[in-house]
């Protein structure tokens, strides 16, 4: 059998150092015999971490296309798995660039993930009942108003098509739960959420608190992203890629804005670190996003994408390459004091300031794609 060298990025990351732990994982490994996987990491302090999940340590940045272009032209990468810098239009074309370069008998593939807010109504996608990943999502995106994320997907299969490449997008709801991989082990929206009510006594949600995001666990998301791994390896399931059908939505739930509010402060509330066991609508919105920009710690532009709305995604592609997630929302809600602990930890402290620019959702349309 051909084999396959693959290339790993956000290996430092929360989902993708998930996806490289399960990888090396003995349960699984044995789906992976005929491939090699690198992963690519900034700082060379994090090559030994890298080497003991059975991978091979590149350093370097995606932010320096040339490197890029070698490291994956020398060690003849014909399979990328791209879990790092949602919407970043520079990674997405410096990668599918590199790997068109590739020379190789084998098939190429380019494995990649987006934010679930594409088909969500902040981002004026237009609908309110479930989007299933079975529907012609390349020509609805093509439909429904410019929106960059959108932009950005419809040009990386547009672009792998051009160069040989099959291409799949696994689009990440709300994530949650403890990560698995050496770097970063927390998501976004739910620390978030969890560190301003104790900042401020007060656990709160956005308007309309009755909206809300499909959801997924990290370890859910990761098993996807080797699910499609494996998918182009000999042997595995047939996967559909590209504008046909490149499409795969991690989702196992869901949950809304005022649900989770009410399950921080109940947890927040026995431990004496808020006021109310029950979330409360953040003062001022929609009109006025001051408040929950300082709370979150996030730009009015990011709070809007991924702290209010909805985002309705309903996963069925995935479960025909063998895909079946192992947490659901009723896990999440008997199990949520396993998402304050780790904040906890860290002492409730904020990280660095959560945000994709200071613009507001309004101009978040497509760049020159």
């Amino acid at each position: 059998m051909p084999h396959t060298n693959v290339l790993f990025t956000g290996a430092t990351g929360y989902i993708g150092g998930t996806a490289l732990y399960k990888y090396s994982a003995s349960d699984i490994g044995h789906h992976f015999k005929n491939a090699s996987v690198y992963a690519l990491v900034r700082n060379p302090a994090s090559s030994a971490a890298v080497e003991e999940l059975n991978a091979t340590p590149l350093v370097g940045t995606l932010d320096d296309a040339a490197a890029v272009e070698k490291l994956v032209l020398d060690n003849e990468i014909s399979t990328i798995v791209h879990m790092a810098d949602v919407m970043n239009e520079a990674h997405e074309r410096a990668l599918l660039g590199a790997l068109a370069k590739v020379q190789t008998d084998n098939e190429k593939h380019y494995i990649t993930i987006a934010s679930g807010d594409s088909y969500g109504n902040v981002s004026k996608f237009g609908r309110h009942d479930p989007v299933s990943d079975l529907e012609d999502l390349y020509a609805a995106a093509a439909a429904a108003p410019p929106y960059m994320g959108r932009a950005l997907e419809t040009a990386i299969h547009d672009l792998a098509e051009e160069a040989g490449i099959k291409s799949y997008i696994v689009y990440a709801p709300l994530v949650y739960g403890k990560g698995l991989g050496f770097g970063n082990q927390t998501s976004v929206q739910i620390p978030a959420v969890i560190r301003g009510a104790y900042h401020h006594r007060e656990a709160n949600h956005s308007h309309p608190g009755d909206e809300g995001w499909s959801i997924v666990h990290v370890e859910d998301i990761a098993d996807l992203f080797l699910k499609l791994l494996a998918a182009t390896l000999p042997g595995g399931y047939p996967a559909k890629s590209g504008k046909a059908g490149g499409y795969y939505f991690a989702e196992a739930g869901f949950v809304s804005w005022k649900q989770l509010a009410d399950l921080v402060a109940a947890d927040l509330h026995m431990r004496g670190f808020v006021d109310s066991p029950q979330g409360k609508q953040f003062p001022g919105v929609p009109e006025d996003r001051s408040v929950p920009v300082q709370r979150l710690n996030t730009s009015p532009f990011y709070y809007s994408l991924v702290f209010a709305g909805l985002v309705n995604l309903h996963a069925q592609r995935g479960r025909s390459i063998g895909w079946t997630p192992k947490y659901d929302d009723k896990w999440l809600v008997e199990h949520f004091d396993t998402e304050v602990e780790p904040i906890l930890a860290q002492n409730f402290k904020y990280g660095a300031r959560v945000e994709v620019g200071d613009k507001d959702i309004d101009e978040a349309w497509p760049s020159d794609l």
